[in-house]
């Protein structure tokens, strides 16, 4: 699990229209959550924090069984990703997705 969990202030949180009216302590409580469920499947799954494309850099070729990408929506953020961790999994694993048929996130 990848995910930059954006440390936005209370302010900005309230002014970004991606955040779904959620505030910075919204994305803290879910953080912890999601931190604790994954702990559970450790050392088969891992939480790391950062972006996608530059957290999969160190990561060996065909070692992963499965990646579920949802991050940033915006084509190029898409086909960033797809491009950063295909070959992250191993021959037989699984690669899949959310939103990336375009009805996802339209701010870029």
């Amino acid at each position: 699990m990848v995910d930059r969990w954006l440390s936005l202030s209370e302010a900005e949180a309230k002014q970004d229209p991606r955040m779904g009216g959620k505030t910075a302590d919204d994305f803290r409580e879910a953080m912890s959550k999601a931190f604790h469920v994954q702990a559970k499947f450790h050392p088969r799954a891992i939480a790391l924090i950062g972006n996608s494309v530059a957290v999969s850099r160190p990561l060996n070729s065909g070692i992963l069984d499965f990646v579920f990408i949802d991050a940033h929506h915006a084509y190029e953020s898409v086909k960033s990703d797809l491009a950063a961790w295909f070959h992250k999994v191993k021959s037989g694993g699984i690669m899949l997705g959310h939103d990336y048929d375009g009805r996802g996130d339209k701010t870029g």
